[in-house]
């Protein structure tokens, strides 16, 4: 019994590119990014790894493989294969699926919508003093909780389509918000006492954590 199946998820480097075999038969290639985060245990600081991924599309697939962009959210399935130039040995995957997780931003163009869920974050856990993921413990621990969930993909389509449909930029649907108990803005709008945005103790979430 033999199995050759690869399973990636991660952004793209790149836009898709159109290319020509020497049969005049049209192909997409795309590089693929994925990064995988660990926690230094002497350090406590946490050290990225990024891996680049070659793939390559033919067929129908391929008519829409062409139209993704730079920094484009997918998850494929594939097989591996090899090829030699040279005597140099390179390593792809031929893609047999792409599906698309940024619906957020399909959403957006097809129905006015201006939200990010940047702003959806923002709300939820306050305005962050360390920004950037790289150095604030508290993001790359939740990130770390989403990406090792069961189900990551249902997680990050939730996350976006709630940024898309409630947790608007005009008028955010905080009542009928289903994250409204653990929200900072949601809290505050209602007045509650002992949030964080009220005690200032932005680093403690923990009395409303959220399960993922």
């Amino acid at each position: 019994m033999h199995k050759n199946k690869v399973e990636l998820m991660g952004f793209l480097g790149g836009d898709a590119v159109v290319r020509t075999d020497k049969n005049k038969n049209q192909f997409i290639t795309l590089r693929l990014a994925t990064t995988k985060s660990r926690k230094n245990k002497e350090t406590g600081k946490y050290v990225e790894r990024t891996q680049w991924h070659n793939l390559v599309v033919f067929g129908k697939l391929a008519e829409f493989a062409a139209k993704l962009k730079k920094g484009a959210h997918i998850e494929i399935e594939g097989e591996l294969q090899y090829s030699e130039y040279k005597g140099v040995q390179t390593a792809s995957v031929r893609v047999y699926s792409i599906l698309k997780l940024d619906r957020a931003e399909k959403a957006a163009a097809e129905d006015d919508f201006d939200e990010t869920s940047t702003e959806e974050e923002e709300r939820l856990f306050e305005q962050r003093k360390l920004a950037d993921i790289r150095y604030d413990p508290f993001l790359q621990e939740l990130s770390l909780r989403m990406v090792e969930h069961a189900n990551p993909a249902v997680v990050n389509w939730a996350f976006l389509d709630l940024a898309a449909l409630v947790c608007t930029i005009r008028s955010p649907k905080c009542d009928v918000c289903p994250l409204r108990n653990h929200c900072c803005f949601a809290l505050a709008q209602r007045g509650d006492e002992g949030t964080p945005a009220d005690t200032g103790a932005q680093e403690d979430h923990v009395s409303r954590p959220l399960r993922f």
